[in-house]
């Protein structure tokens, strides 16, 4: 009998020292919704979800309503939402409240408007689809990278990086400066925008020279020995053609003669 008490004792202990951290474990529902930067819904968008630090945690497509229903992890914590239309991206981070009556818990609603925020227009010249690092100075750990030219729609003071070099087909192209509205940045691969009002961000590129892959290189050079190949074949078959029209022609000149 004294060994099922200790038991029940131990057993009970344990509980109350779980029972906190089973509590916080408990996942969140979320009606989540978005809207573009026209006031429409955004239908059939796709839909990512980060924690601060980075991290991926649930990704889907919203319903042609632009709304979709997922849980979170935890209560009282924030969360990155990332909405990606055929047009444009929208970043905005969302905070769900503690969670006060676990029993009773009803879902939260999350609308992410991109018309309440702005438009950052991110584009290189003379060349296209350069990936740029968006990172939000709030959130340093999180990086959303996409191509230029392309908007992104969001109200966090963020850094905007670019490649000091990058390639285009065969030809390589280095970084001069970057252009922030009518402010120019020169030696600088990274500029800090503050997005109280909508900005546009231009990355001025210059050639450089370019690049042959030993690949290309080895190719190059057997295409180049083909066709001296060919060449000679041909340059070789016609001088026959035309030693042999020679003998022929003489000898019908000899018996004519004859």
């Amino acid at each position: 009998m004294k060994k099922i008490w200790v038991c029940f004792l131990a057993f009970a202990l344990l509980f109350a020292v779980m029972a906190p951290a089973l509590a916080s474990a408990t996942e969140v529902p979320v009606n989540f919704s978005a809207v573009k930067p026209d006031g429409k819904v955004a239908s059939n968008a796709d839909y990512k979800i980060y924690y601060t630090n980075g991290t991926l945690m649930k990704s889907g497509t919203l319903d042609a309503d632009g709304n979709a229903t997922f849980n979170v992890t935890s209560d009282n914590a924030t969360y990155i939402a990332v909405v990606i239309t055929t047009a444009e991206t929208i970043i905005d981070p969302f905070t769900i409240p503690e969670i006060t009556d676990p029993v009773n818990e009803t879902p939260v609603n999350v609308t992410i408007n991109a018309s309440a925020l702005y438009a950052l227009n991110a584009s290189s010249t003379p060349i296209q689809n350069v990936q740029v690092n968006l990172s939000p100075t709030d959130y340093p750990d999180f990086v959303y990278k996409f191509n230029t030219n392309w908007t992104v729609y969001l109200d966090l003071r963020n850094v905007l990086s670019f490649p000091n070099e990058t390639k285009s087909g065969f030809w390589t192209y280095n970084l001069t400066k970057i252009k922030v509205d009518t402010s120019e940045y020169t030696n600088v691969t990274e500029v800090t925008i503050p997005m109280t009002e909508d900005t546009d961000v231009i990355a001025i590129y210059e050639f450089k020279f370019p690049v042959l892959e030993p690949v290309y290189v080895v190719l190059i050079i057997a295409l180049i020995g083909v066709s001296l190949i060919a060449v000679v074949l041909l340059t070789g078959k016609k001088a026959k053609a035309m030693a042999r029209e020679k003998v022929e022609s003489d000898f019908r000149f000899y018996r004519r003669i004859k």
